[in-house]
This record gives structure tokens, C-alpha cells and sequence, in this order.
């Protein structure tokens, strides 16, 4: 009898060699890693129903001996053995919990750990395992509430290390059964039912299914059935099975049990290899604690008999089974590598990317500045695209397929076409300009304080016309807006009033503002005033408009640093500590820069009018004054009602002139007489007809002359209250083109001997018609006038300088320098950078992990490669 230490026999019985050992233990290894997930080494393991004696046979495989209790099942969850050759005798236990367990009750059993010494009891650890699974004895009912279950898929792991100890490792399960009871419900069947399969399903499991010989049929075997019914699906399940007989002395029918062990087997069909069958120990030698060689022996003594010499010895014995087992071992991991090999590498490279793009960028003060200064060259070069608005991505770095998805080869900005909110958000160019737009819109429909309205009388036509560049819009508003921005240029509509009554409102207001100057004239507060007082609407509209604008940049902002930088917790401390800060002093910046402008141009700044060419605004009021004579008719009015109109010194002289050279005027109707009849008359009708017209054509032309020198006397009055018609492209262009357009409407066909006067009439009434309709308003209209000349230049210069020096030069153009560059992470401060993209200390436990699990993977494919590259040396 060989000597034994505790539960533990010292002679060995190992079913791998030493290179598998080392294989084994070191894909043993995957099974703690986070990063590896489910990459299954291949493994034994032992099937079989209740009391069929698997225990006695693993305990003869393993030379470990297992507490049996006939009176209920032993294995009530998975029982993993590794057993391992070592200078020192360890024995250490733990506990992989089942995938259903909850995240509290997973920490709880994985911490669940005890080493024994070589002289602790077996059942000490099984009844702590027990415990810990939260089990109770099987022989209480399990249908009482409240009662924990009988049965867990939580694996027991044991591991048993010594100098005498074999190389071993398998995985024991429950036993199955057929009918429930008080003491083994449906559920319970159930359960292990699906325990087991999960086990012989997996590819790379080796199954050893146990049959106990009492059976008097073993077609009535619930898991030779279970294996036939897996093997429809899995195939492979042939090969890396085979089956076990057991308690040989107790066999129902010798010959049933030695015929299923011939080659002509019933279930020959259902294992590529033969089935092997082995003697237990009975229940008086293990209450007596045989020893395992003393079980050897008399193993080998009953297979000497005559009953089975016609069983082959390779099938006889647990020697013969544990030979087997080594070739099927030997064969099937071999088989089995190459696929882990596979795993292995895809999780390396996952972990590896992992750490790349999330962790060891983060390791060091050194990777962390570096690491901020590529998000900050992605911003900027994100940045600057979309200030350029050419929105060009840029090509993807990295190394893989075409076709295999890649966020980089997405690229930040999307295709033509694409115009959703988060799309045009990322087009910076395109949003400014069409803000740029609307603020023009809103400053010409909104500027203004007080406009003039059409009105029976008024002076000069109302300077609140619409601007050519609204017709670019639709109801008021762009054609496009950006996302949110539309209430930004929606403002107070302005006061509506007449050209008298704001002739009248400006003449009172004037005695508020009186100076040291003549009474009658206005002061020079009095157009700065005025001036105020109507744009004093612009700060706020130009102020709303940089508030839009800074909108849309944030907006882009968020969406250029997210997709920079892949933390999301250096992303949050990214914006908080330099993105947010930088963002706000460009705003101050900004507005300085505003409120500059509106002081200069609000308060009239003289040098506007020293600067500035009144062409734009001669034009519109000459084009205004020009549709105002064009819409004019003819009147017939009598002589007396006209020679009682009143008119000024300036009036009779202007008279006087048109008298003179009226002249000629009743020649020039002499075209209109009858023409001739008879073709006889043709010649000389035709002659007649030429002669007329050159005459008319002069009558027209001393007509305009007659009007052209009138109205110059005229703008002598009108230009102290008009000054725009002091403007020598009034005086050479547009006092002729009225001249024209009067001397045009008076020509009528009348021949009647009454024509002259009447002309003279219309003349003089028509350019009297050019009059403010109030002197006594002539200085209040000299205000006005004065103002509007400037507004629209003034205007327009401060919707440009809003738009070039706010919006751009200190806005756009500042974006990609000084939010987030690398020369702002190369100059900050080092404990800036470690509150922003230094490590918590999670972040630091997960790596370290991550970078032992790489190490460690690295390590077990090394091993694996060396293990199938020897095996196929020797297969050669």
C-alpha cells in the first residue's frame, strides 16, 4: 500500500505531459482576465447520471479522493480540479460565478477564496462552497418558501499544487435525473438539464460520460440520450466524446454490458472511439479508506478473469481509460489551437487599441501634454475648415480594409445634401453668412426709430423704402436661418409718421436744443440728436446679432472638441478649464469691439460726413423725386385761378423767365393742323410733315431750356433746406431730366388760341410743386434732410464694420488660434494638464489591468504558438 498524505494519494496518474502542462496552465490564465472575455481553453469534462460513480471514477483519474454520500448527491454544482506538480503543497479554492448572478453577489463569491494545507479535510471546503452558494441540505424540501436553490451553475475551482501531485485538470457536474421528488424538483431537473448541455455543446470541451452497468438496457440512459440529441447540431461531438461503464461486479447482464464494448456496439454509430469500463471501489472499502493502489490491484485482478478476456485491455482498467484520455487530449487541443490562437490575437489587438486611444495616452505628465496637444491640432484643423467653409475631411491614418467601418474615414463634416440640424451646425461659414444677412435685413426694416409715410403735401418722398437686398428674402426673413437663431432679428417695428408731422415734431423739438446761433437755425445738437435719436436702435439690434453668432459657434465648438477628443471625462474637464474660459474672453473682446462702434457711428461721428459721397443717397432721393413728376397729368387751369396763386419774390422771378421765352410756344403746335387729302397732296404733305417736326422738336427743346433755367432758380431756394440739389449731379443731370419730364407732360394737342397761357400756368405751378409745404418748416426739413443724407451711408458703413470687424476679425478669425491650439497646451501650467486628462485613480487600475491582461495574453499565445508548432514536429 503506498504511503498517502491527507485525501491526497502521492503517486501520480497524469493525463498530461509536461508540455501540456505547460500549455494548459498557461491558457488557464485567460480565464481571470478582463480583457480576454470568453476565450474557453480546452478542458475534460465528466458527465453522467446520479449514483452512476463518477466521483469513484475521478478519483481513481486524479488520485484525489472525494466525500461520498450515498445518501444524497455529492455534486450540486461544478467541481473545476486542476491539480499541478509543485515544490510547496498548496491547495487554494475559489469561485467563478454564474453570468445570472447579481453584480453585489458576483464580488461576494469571487472574493470567496481559503487555502488549506495539506492536512485540512475535504468537506471543509465543499460545506464552505455550500454556504457561500447560499444552499441548503437536499433533503429539505425545496418547495418551502423561501428556501435557497439545490442546485447552481457557479463553478468551484480547486486547485491542488505539490511534488507528487499529477498534472490534471477537469471540470465535474451534477449529476442528472429523470423523476422529480420532495427532494428534486422539475426546475431542478431542468436546470442541470441546461447546465450540462451548455458544457458538451462548447467545441472545445472533451466529454467523458459515465454509465453505470446496473442498468439492465442502456438505451434507458438519460445522457447517452441527451448526447444523441446534441449531435444533430454538433457534429464535432463525436469525435470528443467517449463513454465509461462503471460497477462492472454489479452489471444487470454481463453480456448486455460487454456487447456494448464490442466494435459492433449499438452505439458504435454515436463514438468514434471504443467504450472503456472500469471497477469501484465498493461502499465497505472506501468507509475503510482503501488506499487507491490497493483499488488499482484489485481492479486489475477482476479484469484477469475469464469473463473478460474477450474485452480488449486497451479497454479495460483505469490505466487504459487514462491512456485514451491522453490521446484524446493530445489530439483534440491540437485540433482546438488554432482557433484559440485567433481569439487570442483579436482580443490583443483590442486590448492594444484600447489602450491607445483611451489609457496609456494618459499614463505619463510627458503623454498627457501630447495627448491634449493632438485633441487641440484636430480642433484647430477642424476649426479652420470650417471658418474657410470648405469643410474637407481629412484622410483616415489608420491601417484597415476598405469597407471595414472606421469612425476617422466617417470624417466630422457630412456630404452635400445632407442638411441636418447637426450637419449644418459643423458648416460655421455657411451659418455666419446667412446671419450676416439677416442682421442687414433686420438693420434696414428695424433700424430706423421714426420713418415717413406718404402723405398729401409732404416735402420729400418717405426715405423708408425698401432696400434692394430684402427682395433676397421671403416675408422679412432669409431664405435660410440657422437652427434657433430667427427670434435674434425679430425687433420693435418703427414709428409710422407723416412728412408734415415729422417736419413739425423735429421744428419743436428744435427750441429744446437751441445753441448761441441765430434764432430760425438749427444747432449742431439738434442733428446729432436727431441722428441719436434714430439709430439709437442699432446697438441693440447689432447686439442680438453677435448673440446669434455666438451661438452658432458654440454649437460648433461642442461638436469640433467632441470630436477631437474620445474621453468623455477629459472631454467635460477640456471645456470646463480651457475651451469655456477662452471662448468668454473673446466674447468680452467682442464686444468692446461692439460698443466702439456703436459710440462712432450712434453719435454721428463728424468724420462720416467729412468721409463720406452722397452718391447713394442723391441717387434715391433724385429716383424718388423723378417717380414723383413721372406720375404728374395735365390739369386745365384757368388763367384767373392761376394768376390769383400767391407765390414768393423767387416764385415771380422764376415766372417772369418763363414768360420770356414762352414765345415760341404757340409755334410749336403748328404739327398738329390737319393733314392734307389726296394722293395728289402726298409729295408735299410728306414735306410739310418733316418741316413740322424739326419745328416741334425746337419748340421742345426752348421748352426744357425755359424749365431748366427756371428750376435752377428754384434749387437757390430749396437747396437751404434740400442741400443734396447743391450737388453738381443734380444741377448738371437731374435739373434737365425734370425739365424734360415737365416740358413732356404740358405737351397736349390743343390748338387753341388760350395754349400759351395755359403753359405758362402749368409750368409755374408744376415747379412751385417742388416747394416744402410749410416755409416756416424750412429749417426743421434742412434737419431732416441733413440727417437722412447721412443715415443710409452711416448705416450701411456700420452694418459692414459689424459684419467684417466684429463678426470676423474678432470672432471667426480668432477661433483657431486662441481656443484651443498646442501652443496653449505647451504653455500651461502641468497641474492644468493632469485636472484635465490626468488619470482618476479607476482610470489607473483599469489600465494597469488592462496592460497585465495584454502581458499576459501576449505571454499565453507565445506558449500556444511553441505548443502547435511542437505538435506538428512530431506529427511529422
Amino acid at each position: 500500500m503506498a504511503k498517502t498524505r491527507g485525501d491526497f494519494d502521492v503517486e501520480p496518474g497524469s493525463l498530461f505531459d509536461n508540455m501540456q502542462v505547460r500549455l494548459f496552465d498557461s491558457m488557464s490564465r485567460l480565464s481571470g482576465l478582463v480583457v480576454s472575455g470568453n476565450i474557453e481553453p480546452p478542458q475534460l469534462v465528466v458527465v453522467g447520471a446520479q449514483n452512476s460513480g463518477k466521483s469513484s471514477v475521478l478519483e481513481a483519474l486524479v488520485r484525489f479522493h472525494f466525500p461520498v454520500d450515498s445518501e444524497k448527491p455529492t455534486t450540486r454544482f461544478p467541481i473545476k480540479l486542476v491539480l499541478r506538480k509543485a515544490d510547496k503543497e498548496t491547495t487554494k479554492v475559489s469561485i467563478e460565478a454564474e453570468e445570472s448572478r447579481s453584480e453585489e453577489w458576483k464580488r461576494r463569491l469571487n472574493h470567496f477564496t481559503e487555502s488549506l494545507s495539506v492536512d485540512n479535510n475535504f468537506d471543509h471546503i465543499m460545506e464552505r462552497a455550500k454556504a457561500e452558494f447560499g444552499m441548503h441540505p437536499s433533503d429539505k424540501p425545496s418547495g418551502i418558501p423561501g428556501n435557497p436553490k439545490k442546485f447552481c451553475e457557479d463553478v468551484l475551482v480547486i486547485e491542488r499544487h505539490g511534488p507528487r501531485m499529477p498534472e490534471l485538470s477537469l471540470v465535474d457536474l451534477p449529476g442528472l435525473f429523470d423523476a422529480a421528488s420532495t427532494r428534486q424538483t422539475r426546475d431542478d431537473r431542468g436546470r442541470i438539464n441546461s447546465l450540462v448541455s451548455k458544457y458538451i455543446e462548447s467545441p472545445r470541451n472533451i466529454i467523458l460520460l459515465v454509465v453505470s452497468a446496473e442498468v439492465s438496457d442502456y438505451s434507458n440512459v438519460p445522457a447517452l440520450g441527451l448526447i444523441q440529441d446534441i449531435q444533430v447540431v454538433h457534429t464535432t461531438l463525436k469525435r470528443r466524446a467517449i463513454c465509461v461503464i462503471t460497477r462492472p461486479d454489479m452489471a444487470g447482464s454481463l453480456a448486455t454490458t460487454q456487447g456494448v464494448l464490442g466494435k459492433e456496439s449499438l452505439f458504435s454509430g454515436d463514438f468514434s472511439r471504443p467504450w472503456h469500463v472500469v471497477r469501484n471501489q465498493d461502499k465497505m472499502a472506501r468507509e475503510q479508506h482503501q488506499s487507491l493502489e490497493e483499488r488499482d490491484q484489485i481492479e486489475k485482478e477482476f479484469f484477469d478473469k475469464l469473463d473478460w478476456e474477450a474485452v480488449p485491455p486497451e479497454q479495460k482498467g483505469i490505466a487504459a481509460l487514462r491512456e485514451t484520455l491522453k490521446s484524446m487530449i493530445w489530439s483534440h487541443t491540437k485540433d482546438q489551437l488554432p482557433g484559440v490562437i485567433s481569439e487570442i490575437k483579436a482580443k490583443i489587438k483590442q486590448a492594444e487599441a484600447q489602450l491607445d486611444s483611451t489609457m496609456r495616452a494618459r499614463a505619463t505628465p510627458k503623454a498627457r501634454r501630447e495627448y491634449l496637444g493632438n485633441v487641440a491640432e484636430r480642433f484647430s484643423i477642424l476649426t479652420r475648415e470650417a471658418v474657410k467653409g470648405t469643410y474637407e475631411n481629412e484622410g483616415c491614418g489608420k491601417d484597415h480594409q476598405t469597407g471595414e467601418a472606421c469612425q476617422d474615414c466617417e470624417g466630422f463634416f457630412d456630404g452635400f445634401g445632407n442638411n441636418s440640424v447637426e450637419n449644418q451646425q459643423k458648416r460655421l461659414r455657411g451659418n455666419i453668412r446667412a446671419l450676416n444677412r439677416a442682421f442687414a435685413a433686420a438693420m434696414r426694416q428695424y433700424g430706423k426709430t421714426k420713418i415717413e409715410i406718404e402723405a398729401e403735401g409732404a416735402t420729400t418722398p418717405p426715405s423708408h423704402t425698401q432696400d434692394p437686398m430684402s427682395k433676397q428674402h421671403v416675408d422679412g426673413e432669409p431664405c435660410f436661418q440657422p437652427h434657433g437663431t430667427k427670434t435674434y432679428y425679430i425687433h420693435d417695428e418703427p414709428e409710422r409718421q407723416g412728412r408734415k408731422e415729422y417736419e413739425q415734431w423735429v421744428r419743436e423739438n428744435m427750441d429744446y436744443w437751441k445753441a448761441k446761433g441765430p434764432g430760425g437755425e438749427p444747432s449742431d445738437g439738434t442733428f446729432l440728436g436727431l441722428f441719436a435719436y434714430q439709430a439709437r436702435k442699432w446697438g441693440k439690434i447689432a447686439s442680438q446679432h453677435v448673440r446669434a453668432v455666438w451661438r452658432v459657434v458654440e454649437e460648433f465648438i461642442k461638436l469640433a472638441v467632441a470630436a477631437s477628443c474620445p474621453d468623455r471625462d477629459v472631454l467635460a474637464a477640456l471645456q470646463y478649464r480651457l475651451v469655456t474660459p477662452n471662448l468668454e474672453s473673446l466674447k468680452l473682446e467682442a464686444d468692446r469691439t461692439l460698443r466702439d462702434l456703436v459710440s462712432c457711428h450712434v453719435q454721428s461721428n463728424p468724420g462720416f460726413y467729412d468721409g463720406f459721397v452722397e452718391a447713394y443717397t442723391v441717387r434715391e432721393h433724385t429716383k424718388a423725386l423723378l417717380q414723383r413728376l413721372a406720375a404728374m397729368r395735365p390739369e386745365l387751369v384757368d388763367s384767373t385761378e392761376a394768376s390769383g396763386a400767391s407765390a414768393t419774390s423767387s416764385t415771380e422771378q422764376t415766372r417772369t423767365n418763363a414768360q420770356q421765352g414762352s414765345a415760341e410756344l404757340p409755334n410749336a403746335q403748328r404739327h398738329q393742323d390737319p393733314k392734307p387729302k389726296g394722293s395728289g397732296n402726298s409729295q408735299r404733305s410728306g414735306d410739310k410733315l418733316d418741316k413740322d417736326k424739326a419745328k416741334d422738336d425746337h419748340n421742345q427743346k426752348s421748352r426744357e431750356e425755359i424749365l431748366t433755367y427756371a428750376l435752377e432758380n428754384v434749387t437757390a431756394v430749396l437747396s437751404s433746406g434740400y442741400p443734396f440739389l447743391n450737388n453738381s449731379l443734380v444741377q448738371k443731370t437731374v435739373i434737365p431730366m425734370i425739365a424734360s419730364q415737365i416740358s413732356t407732360i404740358l405737351d397736349f394737342n390743343n390748338d387753341s388760341g388760350g395754349k400759351e397761357k395755359r403753359t405758362e400756368i402749368r409750368i409755374r405751378k408744376t415747379v412751385q410743386d417742388l416747394y416744402p409745404s410749410n416755409f416756416g418748416d424750412l429749417a426743421a426739413a434742412r434737419v431732416i434732410e441733413q440727417v437722412e443724407m447721412h443715415y443710409e451711408a452711416i448705416r450701411a458703413s456700420f452694418i459692414g464694420y459689424v459684419a467684417s470687424l466684429v463678426v470676423e476679425q474678432k470672432i471667426m478669425a480668432r477661433l483657431s488660434q486662441k481656443v484651443l491650439t498646442m501652443t496653449l497646451i505647451r504653455d500651461i501650467d502641468d497641474n492644468v494638464i493632469d485636472d484635465i486628462a490626468g488619470e482618476t485613480l479607476e482610470d489607473a487600475k483599469k489600465r494597469k489591468d488592462i496592460e497585465r491582461d495584454l502581458n499576459t495574453m501576449r505571454e499565453v499565445l507565445q506558449t500556444v504558438e511553441e505548443y502547435l508548432k511542437a505538435s506538428h514536429d512530431i506529427t511529422r
